[in-house]
This record gives C-alpha cells, sequence and structure tokens, in this order.
C-alpha cells in the first residue's frame, strides 16, 4: 500500500512477470508457444530449452534409423 498525498493506493500481493522478463518459444513443439521465464532459455537462444531437446532427441533418432538401414 503506497500513500501520497493523503491518497492511498492499493497494490496487487503477487507481482506478474513483465514482458522484458519473459520470451516465446520460436519452436513451440513441446511448451505451446506460452511466454516463459526467461531462465528456460539458453542465452541468446530464441527456442526454450525443452523444444530444443525434443528437436535434437528427434534428429539423433533419425539419423540412428538412417545408419540402420
Amino acid at each position: 500500500m503506497k500513500k501520497l498525498k493523503g491518497r492511498v493506493f492499493l497494490e496487487p500481493l503477487a507481482k506478474p512477470l513483465v514482458f522484458h522478463q519473459t520470451k516465446i518459444c520460436t519452436i513451440k513443439e513441446v511448451c505451446g508457444g506460452v511466454p516463459l521465464p526467461k531462465d528456460k532459455f539458453y542465452p541468446g537462444a530464441s527456442a526454450c530449452k525443452a523444444c530444443i531437446a525434443a528437436k535434437t532427441k528427434r534428429k539423433w533418432e533419425e539419423k540412428k534409423k538412417d545408419n540402420f538401414i
């Protein structure tokens, strides 16, 4: 609660994430494209860690399948 010249302003108890603290993944495979906190991203990456992991796993499975045949 803030007081300013006799006026009282109520503040929310839980502060929502500010836009500059979140990012939207470009791959949107695992996360669904919802805004995520920046700690879910590698530095300088535009895709979240979970989507990068899924993409890498799929890539290695395809490579393994191609080498088997």
